[in-house]
Formats: C-alpha cells, sequence, structure tokens
C-alpha cells in the first residue's frame, strides 16, 4: 500500500463549507440589523412607530429573502460544484492508496494561489501530477485531434498540462535538478475514455486505469531519487523544513 501524504478533497471540502457558512452569516446579520433597527425605533419614539418599523423591517425582510434567493440558488449549485469535487478526488484517492508500497501519494498540496493539486504520486515509474474531474459520458477526439467530453470540445487536458508545468517549474528550482519530468493525469472516474495515451503530453484515465496507467509508465526512478522528491514535495507543501542536502548527495551517489 502506498504511503499517504495528505488528506483528499481538502480544499473543494473546504470551499463547499465556507460558501455555505457565508449564506449563513449574511442571513443572520440581515436579521440583526433589522431587530435592532426595530428595537432602536420602539424605544425611541413609541410604540406606535416601533410597529411601523417592525412593518417595515418585514417587508425588507421578505424583499431581501425574495432577491436573495436567487443569489442563494446560485450559491447552493456552486456548493454542489464542489461537493461533485470533492467525491471525485476522494474516489481517486481511495485508488491511489492501493499502489504498492514504494510510492507516495500527496493529496491536496496548497501550494498555488488558483487552487490545490489535487493529487501529486511518486514511484518508480515517475512522477505524476493528477487533476481529477467529476464528469460522465464520452471523451474522446474529434477529427482534428481536439479532446472532446459528449461531442464538445473541453481544455480540460490543456488546464491539467499547464499547472502541471507549474507544478514541475517549482520542483525543479527546490531539487536543482533542470531534467526533472512530470507526468500530467487527468483522471476522470466515472467517464468513458476513448482514446489512446498518452494525448497530447496528458494521460487521461478513468478509475479502472488508473493504477496500471501510473505502474507502466516508461521512467524509472531509483529509491534515492522518490526519496529527494519526496523531501522535496514536503518542503513545497510547508509540511517539512529539512535541509535537502543529503537526500541530494545520496540521489548523486546513486547516479554514478
Amino acid at each position: 500500500m502506498a504511503k499517504i501524504h495528505g488528506t483528499p478533497a481538502a480544499f473543494p471540502n473546504r470551499e463547499a463549507s465556507r460558501r455555505f457558512d457565508r449564506t449563513l452569516a449574511v442571513a443572520l446579520v440581515c436579521l440583526l440589523v433589522l431587530g435592532f433597527g426595530a428595537g432602536y425605533a420602539t424605544a425611541t419614539f413609541g410604540s406606535l412607530i416601533g410597529i411601523g418599523a417592525f412593518g417595515a423591517s418585514a417587508l425588507t425582510l421578505a424583499g431581501a429573502v425574495r432577491l436573495g434567493s436567487r443569489r442563494e440558488q446560485e450559491f447552493r449549485r456552486e456548493r454542489l460544484r464542489y461537493v461533485r469535487g470533492a467525491n471525485g478526488e476522494e474516489l481517486v484517492g481511495w485508488l491511489l492508496q492501493e499502489l504498492p508500497d514504494q510510492w507516495h501519494v500527496f493529496h491536496a498540496l496548497d501550494i498555488d494561489r488558483r487552487g490545490d493539486f489535487d493529487h501529486f504520486a511518486v514511484g518508480p515509474s515517475g512522477l505524476f501530477c493528477i487533476s481529477t474531474k467529476w464528469v460522465r459520458g464520452h471523451l474522446g477526439l474529434g477529427p482534428a485531434g481536439t479532446l472532446l467530453h459528449n461531442g464538445s470540445p473541453t481544455n480540460m487536458g490543456r488546464d491539467i498540462l499547464r499547472r502541471t508545468m507549474d507544478f514541475r517549474d517549482r520542483l525543479r528550482a527546490v531539487t536543482d535538478n533542470s531534467d526533472m519530468f512530470v507526468n500530467a493525469v487527468l483522471a476522470v472516474p466515472l467517464a468513458w475514455v476513448d482514446l489512446r495515451n498518452p494525448y497530447d503530453h496528458v494521460y487521461v484515465v478513468h478509475q479502472d486505469n488508473l493504477l496500471s496507467t501510473l505502474e507502466g509508465a516508461p521512467r524509472r526512478l531509483t529509491a534515492a531519487q522518490i526519496d529527494l522528491y519526496v523531501r522535496s514535495v514536503d518542503l513545497l507543501a510547508g509540511q517539512s523544513l529539512g535541509v535537502l542536502d543529503a537526500a541530494r548527495k545520496a540521489e548523486r551517489t546513486d547516479r554514478a
């Protein structure tokens, strides 16, 4: 079983909760402001004005609820999107833990302002930056070689490749290794993938061939290299402040 670092779906779960808390907080603030205003009017101007203030508050609240219901639907859809994303990441995380003992799997690497990296796997067959998409249907190629999702062009492959290159550049800077290579993987566990891998430098996989794709990749890493990359990812993620010199020396010795 692979060695696991972090918890799958930490980012989407956190975002889903944050959006729910934000909606609840706005509703509570509105109630408090309206209640305070009505109470202040009653205490200052008497019960007659207070009754009018309570009526105005009730009308205002009703209008706010009516207007806010539209926004609440947007919040609900947005939260549902994060919940579905979390489900996908948890499924892929569960699958990745079945990799052999030599593998290390990192979940929810929060090193980028644009969001976290869903999964990062390090093992004998290389380095893999894995992005999970909770999509259904068919993923294949169009006549011009364009990636299609249910017949429509999609940028999912291009997006994960760009983010993988960003991650690779960060890792190269930490390891001082300009020759390091990182594989981009787009995991769509519930989709039907009908294309030959890799597609445009990206492995597009579903739940049935995720592990075999990672283990069957041609690049081979030594134990010293794996240790160096694990420490480097730990450093990037802020999980470890250890010095990498010993790991680099072991990797160079192993290379020689």
